[in-house]
């Protein structure tokens, strides 16, 4: 096994199937987030985005001081679900390359349901929110902790803002299109690949391999 090909996962929308969950608590916390605005804050930097979102005065419409992870953490330990094939898939891939997840949502969150789902041993690290809310930022802390290079790993996810802060690191990125965000948003910041199904991941990796 070459332990310098590695696979960067984002989480929710790529490996777990959450956007009914964190769309649902969106619009608790503002009414204007229907689901093509929420969606539409996956264009840049969630945390970003966010935090102007509620440095606007909505009125007593929203509960902007809601607090998101007391709302959210529930409702994903009961009924988040990995997508079809992909638990499979984690398993394979960690047989051939080192996995780490990147993403926005809380380590706690991520461990419990790799452990629900039994992929602990599949994935090596996981870099959420608990360390940074920029992605870019973690990219560069998992460079530094396991002497990775940015052109050694590909990053797998399903928004257009994770495409661009991966790209700002040198890191190039797969797309999926079962997540969160769709063929033609993800295009706008041309990731080395797009696929429409997890069975089509392991190809794109190759090929992204094959092509370094």
């Amino acid at each position: 096994m070459n332990e310098r090909r590695t696979l960067l996962f984002d989480f929710d929308g790529v490996i777990a199937d959450t956007f009914h969950i964190a769309h649902g608590v969106a619009k608790k916390l503002c009414v204007y987030l229907t689901e093509t605005e929420y969606r539409k804050r996956f264009n840049g930097n969630i945390y970003d985005l966010r935090r102007a979102l509620l440095a606007a005065d909505h009125g007593d419409r929203c509960d902007h001081a809601l607090d998101w992870w007391a709302e959210f953490a529930p409702g994903f330990k009961t009924t988040a679900r990995p997508f079809d094939d992909m638990p499979e898939l984690l398993k394979r891939f960690a047989e051939t390359y080192t996995l780490y997840i990147v993403s926005s949502s809380r380590d706690e969150l991520i461990a419990h349901f790799l452990e629900k789902y039994a992929l602990t041993d599949a994935v090596k690290g996981s870099y959420g929110v608990d360390v940074n809310t920029r992605k870019d930022e973690k990219f560069r802390m998992l460079f530094r902790a396991q002497g990775v290079r940015a052109e050694e790993c590909v990053f797998i996810t399903d928004t257009l803002g994770d495409i661009n802060e991966a790209a700002s690191v040198g890191i190039s990125s797969i797309g999926v299109t079962w997540g969160f965000q769709d063929n033609g948003t993800l295009s706008r910041g041309n990731p080395f690949a797009i696929v429409d199904a997890p069975q089509e991941l392991p190809s794109a990796v190759e090929i992204f391999f094959a092509s370094r």
